[in-house]
């Protein structure tokens, strides 16, 4: 039995509330609930787990002393690899098959490197299968407490299943140069979350950012939570990027990106294609808070590829939204020039800026060529600005529709301030709406009035609407 000693941190359990809530504009009580999940499920099961223990039966690669490098050949079958409290001066290497036994309430992983230092990176080009048992935690590969040169990389099928929590690719309070990429099938699925790339506790990803690439596949299941890539109270320098697909449609919430009190330099961006369901929130591109931190973007946040969002559910919580900024500052433009269509059985939006979020410069843009479609039961936005603040306007070039529901606005902005302007030079199709329908409306929280012109269900008439 090897031992990797780890922290990973929850996601953040409270950045809905009333404080801190992606969809928490400066509304009057009755109208907060429009889009106002109370809580977003935690990753792992609690805040800081401080010491995993995982599994590695006798046929493991376990190394504790110094090596030049470390290598599971091909055609070459082993249970782990396992780097513990030592130096490798060359890469840690997988071409082979890694499948560890199950052991049922611990973490087990296919490589791990931990308190060590590897100077020729990670990479798998083998298989890796984790299969925890049950409530266990299934890791494919693991860097903690580690300095890891010349990036993690995987290019073949990596699955966890059957954990409580299981993740493809993790890098805990570590430090990492050359990045996270994956070019192969990441598929995890977990009883109650999943994610497939997670950087957390303070990890610090150097260069070349996060990539899932052209043909690299993220598929995460969890019955709570599913998550594509993730950005936990962490820095990664060289952007957040989906070139490939993600999947997660299996969960009560999803989502395709998302920082949670992370720092990001380079972007976010998706140019593949992010495709959600959950029976309540589902986000395509998330940039949120925690309680100890916000999130920061430079390089803007943008969807030049195909967001697609299914909120199955009917009650508060169920909204579909296709890029999200909650209580966190983005420097650089929110910009959709690809595809956003959002189904909800309560509210749905393609871009919302709210809870106290800023975009620093360049605005928010549905640029030529973008289009967001919704279809909601109770409200459909295209662009919202809740209770925030936007520098360089609010621009349409662009197609929004919106279909259904009680009410539909392109463009929105309640409680927040926009400067630069809001424009419209695209096309706004509002259609079945049975209260209230505006292209653009501006509204502000002046008091009891407001609350009656801003609720649907109080008065069909809205405020300051055009």
């Amino acid at each position: 039995m090897a031992k990797i000693r780890l922290r990973i941190e929850a996601r953040e359990t409270d950045y809905w509330s009333t404080k801190r809530g992606l969809f928490m504009p400066i509304l009057p009580t009755a109208c907060r609930r429009r889009f106002a999940p109370s809580r977003a499920p935690a990753l792992l099961a609690s805040t800081c787990v401080t010491a995993l223990l995982l599994g590695a039966p006798a046929q493991a690669k376990d190394f504790n002393t110094p090596q030049t490098a470390v290598t599971n050949a091909a055609g070459a079958n082993t249970t782990s690899i396992m780097i513990t409290n030592t130096t490798v001066t060359g890469a840690v290497t997988n071409a082979g098959t890694i499948t560890p036994g199950a052991a049922s309430g611990v973490a087990i992983v296919g490589i791990g490197v931990a308190g060590s230092t590897v100077g020729g990176g990670v990479v798998s080009s083998g298989t890796i299968t984790v299969n925890p048992g049950a409530g266990g935690i299934g890791l494919g590969i693991v860097g903690a407490a580690s300095n890891i040169t010349n990036g993690i990389a995987n290019s073949n099928a990596i699955a966890v299943s059957g954990g409580v929590t299981d993740v493809g690719i993790v890098l805990n309070a570590s430090t990492l140069s050359g990045g996270i990429t994956n070019s192969a099938a990441i598929t995890t699925t977990a009883t109650n979350n999943a994610a497939g790339i997670s950087v957390s506790a303070g990890a610090n990803v150097t260069s070349n950012g996060i990539t899932n690439a052209s043909g690299g596949t993220i598929t995460a299941n969890g019955a709570n939570t599913g998550v594509g890539i993730i950005v936990t109270n962490a820095t990664v320098a060289g952007g957040v990027t989906n070139a490939g697909s993600i999947i997660a449609t299996k969960g009560s919430t999803s989502f395709g990106i998302e920082t949670v009190g992370g720092n990001v330099s380079g972007g976010v961006v998706n140019s593949g294609t992010i495709t959600l369901s959950g029976n309540q929130a589902v986000v395509g591109i998330a940039v949120f808070s925690n309680t100890t931190n916000e999130s920061t973007v430079t390089g803007g946040v943008t969807n030049s590829g195909t967001i697609t969002g299914n909120s199955l559910g009917k009650g508060t919580l169920s909204n579909a939204v296709g890029i999200g900024v909650g209580v966190s500052i983005v420097s650089g433009a929110v910009t959709n020039s690809g595809t956003i269509t959002e189904t909800s059985g309560n509210n749905a939006a393609g871009i919302v800026i709210s809870g106290g979020g800023a975009v620093a410069q360049n605005g928010v843009v549905n640029a030529s060529g973008g289009t967001i479609t919704l279809n909601a039961a109770i409200t459909g936005v295209g662009i919202v600005v809740s209770g925030a603040s936007v520098a360089g306007g609010v621009t349409n070039a662009g197609t929004i529709k919106a279909t259904g529901g009680l009410t539909q606005f392109g463009i929105e902005t309640v409680g927040g301030s926009v400067t630069g302007g809001i424009a419209n030079s695209g096309t706004i199709t509002l259609s079945g709406a049975t209260v209230v329908a505006a292209g653009i409306s501006i509204s502000t929280d002046t008091g009891p009035a407001a609350s009656r012109a801003m609720c649907p269900a109080a008065s069909p008439t809205r405020a300051r609407s055009r």
